[in-house]
């Protein structure tokens, strides 16, 4: 017996209606998550500029702050989207015909890929904002021990 591995478009065509639902209620979530996620980072990142500019240009600091509203702005967007997306499941899960299912199956499977992009650029942004947080935390550090 052949087994046939179905590649991810061809996967979506095959998952339930049902399940794409609850696809998108996880997204949601996601989103929500990333959302506070954000503002600690956000929190991070004011708490620390002062002396961050010590250590990088300022230019670079702006930089990385209009990143994370930029940041903010795309998550508030996907999850307009994601709600969106939620709602036409919905209502193809009471009328096959409100929409063309393969059409809502296509933008799915398109919305995915951008919430995939969308995570991705958000560890990368948190990752640069932690490592120059840690950069003056260690600086700090290593200045109050030395008046001990």
């Amino acid at each position: 017996m052949e087994t046939k591995i179905l590649s991810k478009s061809e996967f979506l065509k095959k998952e339930s209606l049902e399940e794409l639902y609850n696809e998108c209620k996880l997204w949601l979530s996601e989103i929500a998550l990333c959302s506070v996620d954000l503002k600690f980072t956000e929190g991070i990142f004011d708490e620390y500029f002062s002396d961050m500019t010590t250590e990088h240009k300022l230019s670079e600091l702006k930089l990385l702050k209009k990143e994370l509203n930029d940041l903010s702005i795309k998550l508030t967007k996907m999850q307009n989207k994601i709600i969106g997306q939620e709602k036409q499941v919905f209502e193809l899960l009471e009328n096959a015909f409100a929409h063309d299912e393969q059409v809502f199956r296509d933008e799915h499977e398109n919305l995915q890929g951008t919430i995939h992009l969308l995570l991705s650029e958000m560890k990368e942004l948190k990752k640069r904002i932690f490592l120059y947080s840690e950069e003056v935390m260690k600086k700090k550090k290593k200045h109050e021990k030395i008046f001990i």
